[in-house]
C-alpha cells in the first residue's frame, strides 16, 4: 500500500458543530478555509498519513476536484 500525506481543515457545521474536510494539499486546505465568513483567526489545518484509496483519501480526491473546478 503506497502511503500519502493529506490536508484538513475544521470547517463549521451551521449548528453549533465542526467538521473536518479533507484535501490532497495545503493549499487548497487553506484556500478553503481563509474563504470562511466565520473562519478562525489563524491557519488551523492539519495533515494525516494514510493509504491511497483509502476513505479518507477518496474524500480529498473529492473534494479538492471540486474545489478546482469552482
Amino acid at each position: 500500500m503506497e502511503k500519502i500525506t493529506i490536508y484538513g481543515i475544521m470547517l463549521d457545521g451551521g449548528d453549533g458543530s465542526a467538521y473536518l474536510r479533507w484535501y490532497l494539499t495545503e493549499k487548497e486546505a487553506y484556500q478553503v478555509e481563509e474563504a470562511q465568513d466565520a473562519g478562525f483567526a489563524e491557519y488551523c489545518g492539519l495533515d494525516a498519513q494514510t493509504y491511497v484509496d483509502s476513505n479518507i483519501h477518496k474524500e480529498a480526491v473529492k473534494n479538492s476536484k471540486e474545489l478546482n473546478e469552482q
